[in-house]
């Protein structure tokens, strides 16, 4: 007697890609970016394009002192606010698979601290069109300006116009 059993046909799937991370850098002085992991799927595998899990870590120096970024298993992070540069790597999993495993590190370079006084506004007479203000940049190197004014009848606000080559306008 010779028996048998037939199967339906089963398909091995391989898990198999890297993670890398897009975001903006530098960024200003005590603002935040949001980075982004993004999968690529090794040629020919199985890789799923949904359900993955991410593990981010950041350091000070992006050699060492790992650290996880506590709650952070999204596929995006959000730095917070930083006033120094960071360093970010992500590991991805989906069906504990780890792919290529950690992804290369991201450093989100920060801007130095502006810093500029304004110096004193002489009078400014009824129908002025124009007036100069004297400012001086103590620290960094500002390349717009912004002002407003809430007590000024008739004052157009000014909002990120490019700021002049002269220290005086």
């Amino acid at each position: 007697m010779n028996c048998r059993v037939t199967s339906d046909p089963v398909e091995l799937k391989i898990i198999d890609f890297s993670v890398g991370i897009t975001g903006t850098s530098p960024i200003c002085y005590n603002t935040s970016t949001t980075l982004t992991a993004n999968i690529t799927p090794a040629t020919g595998t199985g890789t799923p394009a949904t359900g993955f899990t991410y593990a981010w870590e950041t350091s000070a120096d992006g050699t060492s002192g790992w650290a996880p970024v506590a709650g952070q298993t999204g596929a995006t992070l959000n730095t917070g606010a930083l006033i120094a540069a960071r360093f970010y790597r992500v590991t991805a999993t989906v069906s504990g698979c780890q792919g290529k495993g950690v992804s290369s590190v991201f450093q989100v370079s920060v801007e130095p601290q502006l810093t500029a006084t304004v110096g004193t506004l002489a009078a400014v007479c009824q129908g002025a069109t124009s007036v100069n203000l004297p400012y001086n940049v103590t620290s960094g190197a500002p390349n717009r300006y912004s002002i407003a004014s809430s007590n000024l009848p008739g004052f157009v606000p000014v909002n990120l116009a490019a700021l002049p080559t002269s220290l005086f306008r």
